[in-house]
């Protein structure tokens, strides 16, 4: 497998799946600290990042793949337990 093919499926995935889950969750925070009552159309919210049957184990010829959804797997784990004192959770 070329270098490329594998930086490509990290990057979509991995950095892709980083990137948002900054983002959203930075806006889920600063929705708690200012409260509603600063911005009337704040709410809760979820942040759903979809990974694949494929960071469950190995399968031949996905090996780029497999390893950038494994990587979403565990950003979304890191994430949640990171932030559990936040009120977030991570059903992974």
């Amino acid at each position: 497998m070329p270098i490329e093919a594998y930086r490509a499926q990290m990057e979509v995935h991995s950095v892709g799946g980083f990137l948002f889950l900054r983002s959203a969750l930075q806006t889920l925070l600063d929705n708690e600290t200012h409260g509603v009552e600063a911005n009337p159309h704040a709410s809760q919210g979820s942040i759903v990042l979809v990974s694949s049957l494929a960071s469950e184990g190995a399968f031949i010829g996905v090996g780029n793949y497999v390893a950038a959804k494994f990587a979403v797997k565990g950003l979304v784990q890191t994430a949640g337990e990171s932030s559990r004192t936040k009120q977030f959770q991570s059903p992974c």
